[in-house]
């Protein structure tokens, strides 16, 4: 089952309020890889870019892989590192088989 759930994150030694991320992933322990990510960003983060720290996790239950509805989120192809990409969330939808079916006959 692929985990909903939303960790929160703020720059590293501040009191400032901490902003949420929402993911959708296949993890048995979401508050694991949030901190797991988190330190990914803090080991690959670019010059200029505050090191941050995890806060706390909140689980919103659990989504079947088959029903998300996935959503492009940059509006042209992207370049890092030599690759070429476009980047994807997964959004929870009900109806996505539906959705899905009527794609595929249409």
């Amino acid at each position: 089952m692929t985990a909903d759930f939303t960790i929160y994150v703020r720059p590293a030694g501040s009191d400032a309020e901490p902003w949420p991320e929402r993911y959708q992933k296949e993890t048995d322990d979401p508050e694991r890889w949030g901190r797991e990510i988190v330190a990914f960003f803090n080991r690959t983060r670019r010059p200029g870019e505050r090191e941050r720290e995890f806060v706390r996790v909140e689980a919103h239950g659990e989504v079947p892989p088959s029903e998300h509805l996935w959503v492009k989120v940059t509006a042209m192809t992207q370049q890092r590192g030599g690759r070429a990409f476009s980047a994807f969330r997964a959004r929870y939808h009900q109806r996505c088989d539906l959705v899905l079916a009527r794609r595929t006959t249409a």
